[in-house]
Order: structure tokens, then C-alpha cells, then sequence
């Protein structure tokens, strides 16, 4: 059957399905596309565990305290230099001494790869 404007019934019925069904296609692809695949998937999948945990060590001015590490340490991080200073007293212990009141995070490196984190 041909409508006045030329279009057949079954052509209406198609358009009208294909509207209905194109937003959902799209939004699969989009959502597709957005995910990551290959090596760039699993590191991120991976990242989330890899973070360090958070410890909270709470220092008085003027006042030191040994961290005791695991591993030999390979690098550390104080993020408020002008509150907190750290000096590595042996391979497998850092001191932090408060130098000003305030607060700060000091991340702490080891040897074979792992973070810890201390919010100070």
C-alpha cells in the first residue's frame, strides 16, 4: 500500500524501527570505543591495586620517629618539606622529624618497586 507522499507501509515500518533501534547501536559502540583494550586494559585494571595504602603517623614539633622498612630503601618523598624532614638512618629505616606544626605525606620507595605511603 503507497501513502500520499510516495512511501509504502513496510518502508514507514523499517524507518520507524531502524529510529528506535540506531540510538542503542550508537551507544554500544560509543561505550565500546571509550573502554581500553589490550596491555592499556589490564594496567588499568592492574592500577587500582598497585596504589599504596595509606598509614597516618602523627608527630609532635620538634619530635622524631623511626619508620622501620621491610625492603632497603630506594627513594623518599616528603610533600611539605618546611613541616617534615626525613633522613634515611639506615638501609631499612628512615627518620621523620616534625619540624613545624602542619601536616604533609612522605612517600616512601623500596628496591623492588613497592610504594608505601605515610600521612603525616
Amino acid at each position: 500500500m503507497t501513502s500520499p507522499n510516495g512511501f509504502t507501509k513496510t518502508m514507514v515500518q523499517k524507518s520507524a524501527l531502524a529510529m528506535l533501534l540506531l540510538p542503542g547501536i550508537a551507544c554500544s559502540q560509543a561505550k565500546q570505543a571509550a573502554a581500553p583494550s589490550g596491555p592499556a586494559a589490564a594496567a588499568a585494571s592492574e592500577a587500582p591495586q598497585d596504589l599504596p595504602e595509606t598509614e597516618s603517623v602523627h608527630i609532635l614539633t620538634g619530635r622524631s620517629v623511626v619508620i622501620n622498612l621491610q625492603t632497603k630503601v630506594k627513594r623518599i618523598y616528603v610533600s611539605n618539606p618546611a613541616v617534615l624532614e626525613s633522613v634515611t638512618s639506615s638501609p631499612l629505616q628512615v627518620v621523620l622529624t616534625a619540624k613545624a606544626p602542619g601536616s604533609c605525606n612522605v612517600m616512601l620507595w623500596d628496591v623492588d618497586g613497592h610504594t608505601r605511603l605515610l600521612d603525616v
